[in-house]
Parts: structure tokens; C-alpha cells; sequence
């Protein structure tokens, strides 16, 4: 009868162990979508200031706005015509900031997939032995029927 109310007990530490480990699970599960939400707020911004980038540089590669054209006119200003240095920075900051975005979201497509195999341990390869000594134990393993790698 003790070893009965005995192994109850055990089976209920058992039990709230693996309540505790299960919830650690889903803490760091929720952790690492957070943090994919932010990286993906991240890369929004980033990609709405690459658009924002690209049409300031397709502005000043192209000739100023009516508006702004008939005016500078009226006042008999001509309008500073983009240099090419100034087209080749924009045009830098543009790839670096492409470059910089494949960057993160490949960091962060990592990152997602460490969080999803989190405590998952992949099993190594069985290696059959190279030594003589060793395929001769292999043999005795197999004809006495113990268990082990194969």
C-alpha cells in the first residue's frame, strides 16, 4: 500500500514537472513571436523608406514638378539640377538599404526557426564500426540479442 501512494506521489511530481517544462515552452514560443513582430514592424518601416528613397530618386532624376517648375519661373530662379554625386549616394543608400533588409529577414527567418525547434535534438547518424574489434563486438551484440546501436 506505501508503494502504491508512493508512486502516485511520484507520478504527480512527474506530472508537474512536465506542466512547468510545457509552460516554459510556450513562455519562450511567445517570446520568439514577439520578437517576429517586431522584426516585422522592422522591416515594414524599412521597406516603406526604400519606397520613400526610390521616388526621390526618380524626382531628381527626372525634371522638377509643374508646380514647383512655374514658380521658380515666375520668380526667374532656375532650379539646381541634381548632380551626379547627388544620384549616386541616393542610389547607394538605396542598395545598402536592400541589402540591409535581405539581411535581417533572413536573420530573422533564423531566428523563427530556432524557436520552433527549441529542445528538439537531432539523432546522429549510427556509424558502423571501422575496427576489427569493434565489428567483433557488434556480432556478439546481434547473437545475444542485447540491445544497442545497429
Amino acid at each position: 500500500m506505501k508503494g502504491l501512494i508512493a508512486d502516485v506521489i511520484a507520478g504527480r511530481k512527474v506530472i508537474d514537472d512536465n506542466v512547468e517544462n510545457q509552460e516554459w515552452c510556450m513562455s519562450v514560443v511567445a517570446e520568439g513571436r514577439k520578437q517576429l513582430t517586431e522584426a516585422e514592424k522592422t522591416v515594414e518601416q524599412q521597406k516603406s523608406t526604400i519606397a520613400n528613397l526610390e521616388e526621390r530618386l526618380k524626382g531628381a532624376e527626372s525634371s522638377p514638378a509643374a508646380g514647383v517648375k512655374e514658380e521658380q519661373e515666375q520668380q526667374g530662379v532656375k532650379p539646381p539640377s541634381p548632380t551626379a554625386t547627388d544620384l549616386q549616394s541616393l542610389q547607394t543608400e538605396n542598395t545598402n538599404l536592400n541589402r540591409e533588409l535581405r539581411l535581417m529577414s533572413s536573420a530573422f527567418h533564423n531566428l523563427a526557426a530556432r524557436h520552433q525547434y527549441t529542445g528538439m535534438t537531432v539523432q546522429r547518424k549510427s556509424e558502423t564500426p571501422s575496427s576489427w574489434l569493434g565489428k567483433q563486438r557488434r556480432i556478439v551484440e546481434g547473437n545475444l540479442g542485447v540491445g544497442g546501436r545497429r
